[in-house]
């Protein structure tokens, strides 16, 4: 059964700690995601870099081409990239960091929700050959940023 028009994949996901700061000399740390919800889902998980506007809006950094960003992107790995959780279940996210240059650096662990196999149009409620129809349906992807900084 597809799922309602306008539906939220991953509302029910949920990530901790909010922020991984790696100190000198530190280099591992774990970051938690769970599925709060009644559904199995699927999650990307990847780095992200992002940049704040003065009006505190928080942006992709390749959205903002002009901005300078000291990025951890280079210095982070993580794994697993992909996830699967049953209803109630977590999964443990290893980060390791290498050391930088010298300085802070910073980038965004980001877990977006997937949508389900099972979403979209059902073949009855898909346009039919020939109709003078379009059929739209929107479903919402919940995502996570939280940052990652490495300080050397």
């Amino acid at each position: 059964m597809a799922e309602p028009a306008g539906a939220q994949v991953g509302a029910d996901l949920n990530i901790s700690p909010k922020r991984v700061v790696f100190e000198p000399g530190e280099r591992s740390a774990t970051v938690y995601i769970f599925n709060q919800g009644d559904q199995p889902a699927t999650y990307s998980v990847e780095l992200v870099d992002r940049v704040m506007l003065p009006d505190g809006q928080i942006v992709a950094a390749s959205d903002q081409p002009t901005e300078t960003l000291d990025s951890a992107s280079a210095l982070v790995q993580h794994t697993p990239r992909r996830i699967t959780l049953a209803p109630r279940e977590s999964q443990a996210i290893r980060v390791r960091a290498r050391p930088g240059e010298g300085g802070e650096h910073r980038t965004h662990l980001t877990v977006t929700a997937l949508p389900s196999e099972t979403a979209g149009f059902t073949v009855d409620q898909a346009p039919q050959p020939g109709a003078d129809e379009v059929a739209v349906q929107v479903i919402a992807l919940f995502s996570v940023s939280i940052p990652v900084i490495v300080r050397d």
